[in-house]
């Protein structure tokens, strides 16, 4: 999904999902890494059927350039560059269509 700033809490807005189909919710971790080091994370239930969550990751002062990773409860991530945190938009900017994309 495309992140976005939520304006009232500050946090990155995301939407995350499992990319194996299993019979129940599983747990897992979305973080902010920069330079090896972990510098926000959230725990997240995924949901079973490939269905995305909203996710909302505490920035707490994190700014500039940092990774977007999301682990499954097996260990397997996938991260995007997050160039600058300055210029992701505000949620409420966003279009109604713009929070999720399928590649």
């Amino acid at each position: 999904s495309n992140p976005c700033i939520d304006e009232f809490t500050g946090g990155l807005k995301f939407m995350a999902f499992n990319s194996i189909r299993t019979q129940t919710d599983l747990p897992g971790r979305a973080y902010l890494t920069k330079d090896g080091q972990i510098l926000s994370t959230v725990e997240v239930s995924l949901q079973k059927a490939f269905l995305p969550r909203e996710v909302e990751l505490p920035l707490n002062g994190v700014a500039g350039e940092v990774y977007l990773v999301l682990a499954n409860s097996w260990m397997q991530t996938k991260g995007v560059l997050i160039p600058d945190l300055r210029m992701v938009p505000g949620c409420t900017k966003m279009p109604d269509t713009g929070r999720i994309f399928f590649d």
